[in-house]
């Protein structure tokens, strides 16, 4: 059995008994191929779903597109076991953030949208703290199923670089993880811009009239 979510396919294609385990083989396909997946592997016994977790090979986080293998080892997990047992896989894209991108420069005063998918983030209870380099500065807020948070820069924000946000979420998915870094940039006043355009326009305007000042007629010349 297989699972499409988030545009991607992942299907079992095979499954062979070896000694006291089961090799599964799966293919993982999806638009991205830079995107990690989180990969899960589920035994299926009468009613009960279970989720096994005596496993070695591509499962768990950041599994690549492509064609991979599974080892379960039945008698760890289940002991002497009778009976049939089917497989069941899923895939979920890793948690990431979409926006700030990297080398982003936001003023202060200004708002700013945040965005991230994957990892189930829009079924999570989030909490968003404010980062420069590995300092932690404040605590942004709290957001409930949803991936994007709006943040009204402080004007008492200090300006500079290595700015990053990170998301934390709780038991359910786990989520912990860090934007790009981005810069907090001055905004200056408007009557500080006013100011100086008004400096410029008066050196134009003095110099356009300096220009269109009649010049004196030339003396006569002397006549022999």
């Amino acid at each position: 059995m297989s699972q499409l979510t988030w545009a991607q396919d992942i299907e079992i294609i095979s499954t062979e008994l070896q000694g006291d385990s089961v090799m599964v083989r799966y293919t993982l396909s999806g638009p991205d191929l830079s995107r990690p997946y989180r990969v899960n592997l589920f035994g299926i016994m009468g009613q009960d779903t279970v989720a096994l977790t005596r496993l070695s090979g591509k499962v768990g986080d950041s599994v690549a597109i492509g064609t991979h293998e599974i080892l379960w080892d039945a008698l760890a997990e289940l002991g002497r076991f009778n009976g049939r047992i089917a497989f069941m896989i899923t895939a979920l894209p890793n948690f990431k953030f979409e926006n700030p991108r990297k080398g982003s420069r936001f003023k202060k005063g200004e708002p700013v949208s945040f965005t991230w998918n994957g990892g189930n983030s829009h079924l999570d209870d989030l909490e968003l703290e404010l980062y420069q380099y590995d300092s932690r500065i404040d605590t942004l807020g709290s957001i409930s199923q949803a991936n994007q948070f709006t943040w009204q820069i402080p004007s008492s924000l200090k300006p500079g670089n290595g700015y990053r946000i990170k998301i934390i979420g709780t038991d359910k998915t786990g989520i912990d993880g860090f934007s790009q870094e981005f810069a907090i940039a001055r905004n200056l006043p408007l009557k500080t811009i006013y100011a100086a355009s008004g400096i410029l326009v008066g050196g134009g305007a003095l110099l356009f009239l300096l220009l269109r000042k009649k010049l004196p007629p030339p003396e006569p010349l002397p006549v022999k």
